[in-house]
């Protein structure tokens, strides 16, 4: 029963690592990445399920509220999906540049992260710099989605496509 619940329990973890996808410039996503049952009732063609973590360890000397910062982003195969019949390149690459803008913005927490100057409430301090950030990127995604019309306009989704990896590369990875 032992050797059971051990098996199971790597089996969990590989299984878990296998559904996240890491953001890699050389690596985009493929159809194949969006394993979720696609949702019959939701009028969208695709979803993009993204997420972020932090966690945070203070340097010391303790009393000097300095912090080393670790952050883990992810594309979630397990919660992104596809309806099948509406699968083409160009929705493809919309739901590309949605990770892509997620990754702009792990980038940026980590980049907000560091730049504070903390205080005794450097837990509030830190949540809030967290919760600023997903907003922004909150606004972004609504605004990308409006203005590439759900993934039907084409040029726009390439000019998207170009600012978002330009931003990317002027960020040190997280």
């Amino acid at each position: 029963m032992k050797h059971f619940l051990l098996l199971l329990l790597f089996g969990s973890i590989y299984l878990s690592a296998n559904a996240q996808i890491k953001w890699d410039a050389d690596k985009p996503l493929k159809w194949s990445d969006f394993s979720a049952v696609d949702d019959d009732q939701n009028p969208s063609v695709a979803y993009t399920n993204c997420r972020t973590t932090y966690t945070y360890a203070m340097l010391p000397p303790a009393d000097s509220y300095k912090f080393n910062f670790k952050i883990d982003s992810w594309f979630d195969k397990a919660a992104s999906w596809v309806k099948s019949s509406k699968k083409n390149k160009f929705l493809l690459q919309h739901e590309q540049v949605h990770f892509d803008i997620h990754e702009l913005h792990a980038r940026k927490l980590m980049q907000a992260f560091k730049a504070k100057t903390y205080t005794a409430n450097y837990n509030e301090e830190i949540k809030a710099i967290y919760d600023s950030i997903q907003k922004e990127e909150q606004e972004m995604q609504m605004r990308y989605d409006t203005q590439s019309m759900r993934s039907n306009a084409q040029d726009e989704i390439s000019v998207w496509s170009f600012s978002i990896r330009g931003q990317i590369a002027k960020l040190p990875p997280y």
